[in-house]
């Protein structure tokens, strides 16, 4: 765990002029290692800067929100307490079914991290003109967050596991980010879809049980490369790696369209709201050859889900970071962003204090703290209410921790 405090960024801004205040600090770099901002031009009397002088930023608030709206997501379909009164977005779709709102916090997440990418490349060089580190920094990144993964997968089993998961999947995928940003954002699009193509293809005409142009939950390339291949050796889910990728890579892209200095509000605006539709429009248009497939990662799940994400972003900045609005409405990206100030830390805690310490509590030899903490609002409440009780109980206190360690800038880092 890190403590920020007035990091370099703050040193350096010259104090001729402070182009916007927000709640979350004006550090250069965001709590999860990239950097969420806008460069802004700012006119002075004084000779001009060095070249190494870190420029004035101002707070890119709208992917802040967009983070912590998705930690938020990933907090409620994690912890939701209503068994089968679950409401059916708040579940993952069915086979080939259609994208609930459990199927969009995950490609989400991973759209963040690729807009992110281009910020954090941009800071980086402003102290390090090597691309050296910038690469080993982004592998111990993606070790770091395998290992933590494996963590919290072997913690749930209660034996060891090594494979692939959520924080797996987002190592791997930021580090192919990491490596796409130092390429013009034109190879990163056909790179891109290259990678989404390419897996489109061994999902339609990898030789399995089913006729070609077909796949199914048993007989499909990538349950059978996984079960013959791929899980004796630990690396089952190693091939969602592919669309991941796919998507860091299209979300670096508007991160370049978003943090270039040159492009005015309206580019901007229209960029994520044309791209956006586009791109989710090819994925719905896809869909009819290629269906939506949680589990198997569809590219065409992957553009809808993407598209989806980019207008959301869209409409965020427009009523975050937009001129007109600036200033007038942050207050309401607040209670979002304590989430997503330390995403890490949002998603791990709650698992690893789940099953360690509420699950192995006992209260009574039939009921651990879990059990009797939600028979308890079950019977106040009913099944419906207190299971929505638990729910929103869990999370807001966890909300409550977050916040206190966002007011003393502690940060989980990798």
């Amino acid at each position: 765990m890190r403590q920020s405090g007035n990091d370099s960024a703050d040193r350096e801004t010259p104090p001729l002029r402070q182009e916007d205040s927000s709640p979350y600090g004006n550090s250069a770099e965001s709590p999860d290692g990239y950097e969420p901002t806008i460069q802004m031009s700012v006119v002075a009397p004084n000779p001009p800067s060095p070249p190494d002088t870190v420029p004035p930023v101002q707070r890119l608030v709208s992917l802040d929100m967009f983070r912590g709206m998705t930690v938020f997501g990933m907090l409620l379909v994690n912890n939701i307490a209503l068994d089968t009164a679950t409401p059916k977005q708040l579940l993952h779709a069915e086979w080939s079914g259609a994208v609930h709102f459990a199927d969009l916090v995950f490609p989400w997440f991973l759209l963040i991290v690729g807009v992110s990418l281009p910020f954090s490349l941009a800071s980086f060089r402003r102290k390090e003109r090597r691309v050296g580190p910038w690469l080993y920094k982004a592998m111990g990144r993606t070790v770091g967050l395998f290992l933590l993964g494996c963590l919290l997968e072997s913690v749930v089993a209660r034996h060891v596991v090594i494979g692939m998961s959520v924080l797996q999947l987002i190592g791997f995928a930021s580090f192919i980010g990491a490596l796409g940003v130092l390429v013009p954002a034109g190879a990163r699009v056909l790179l891109s879809a290259l990678f989404l193509c390419a897996y489109a293809s061994l999902l339609l005409y990898f030789p399995t049980a089913e006729e070609t142009g077909r796949f199914t939950e048993a007989g499909n390339a990538i349950r059978v490369l996984h079960d013959s291949l791929l899980e004796p050796i630990g690396l089952k889910g190693v091939l969602s790696i592919i669309p991941a990728g796919g998507m860091t890579l299209l979300g670096s892209v508007f991160g370049d369209l978003i943090r270039r200095p040159e492009r005015t509000d309206g580019q901007r605006l229209t960029g994520m709201f044309v791209g956006g539709t586009a791109i989710a429009l090819t994925g719905y248009l896809w869909q009819n050859a290629l269906p939506f497939n949680k589990p198997l990662w569809t590219p065409s799940y992957i553009l809808y889900t993407g598209g989806l994400g980019l207008m959301l972003l869209g409409f965020l900045y427009l009523l975050l970071d937009h001129p007109v609005w600036r200033g007038r409405t942050r207050f309401l990206a607040f209670p979002l962003t304590v989430f997503g100030s330390n995403a890490i830390l949002a998603y791990a805690a709650p698992i690893i204090f789940r099953e360690l310490a509420l699950r192995q509590i006992p209260i009574s030899p039939t009921q651990t703290a879990d059990q009797a903490l939600r028979d308890l609002l079950y019977g106040q409440l009913g099944r419906w209410n207190g299971g929505w009780a638990y729910t929103v109980l869990y999370i807001g206190v966890w909300w409550i921790v977050l916040l206190i360690f966002h007011r003393r800038r502690w940060y989980v880092r990798l």
